[in-house]
């Protein structure tokens, strides 16, 4: 019996699978991109980003910016499980391959962490917001 057609992908073979559609997903110029994704949502919600409130350094935000932000990760998380699932992949064995490699001496699993991650960073979703209004004059 063969054994090589019924072969698990590696965890690295994994990262670089998905980790490759999420930089195509991060760095095209489609309207299906992150960048086209985050615009359609700064639009709807720029309006919400005002004055000095709008500062990542101020403490005292307005609630209307955590839940801007929750929704954002929803959409976000939303399409990161679509790409990987679109490979082939579950996103359980995504993230204990990532995880392994995060551990291990794989020199772009920072780099992957941190492109995942970026978007869960509160501070820098209220610049990227106040950035989109500053730019749009929303």
């Amino acid at each position: 019996m063969d054994q090589v057609e019924n072969q698990q992908p590696t965890g690295k073979e994994i990262l670089e699978k998905v980790m490759g559609e999420v930089e195509v997903f991060w760095m095209s110029d489609d309207e299906n991109s992150g960048e086209a994704i985050f615009n359609k949502f700064a639009e709807k919600h720029a309006a919400v980003f005002d004055g000095a409130y709008a500062d990542p350094e101020n403490n005292d935000n307005k609630l209307e910016y955590t839940t801007a932000h929750k929704e954002f990760q929803q959409l976000y998380e939303a399409k990161i499980e679509e790409l990987i699932t679109a490979q082939g992949v579950q996103v359980v064995d995504f993230f204990t391959a990532l995880e392994a490699a995060s551990k291990g001496d794989d020199s772009m699993a920072p780099f992957y962490v941190e492109m995942l991650m970026s978007v869960a960073d509160y501070q820098q979703f209220i610049l990227m917001m106040k950035d989109y209004k500053n730019h749009h004059g929303k």
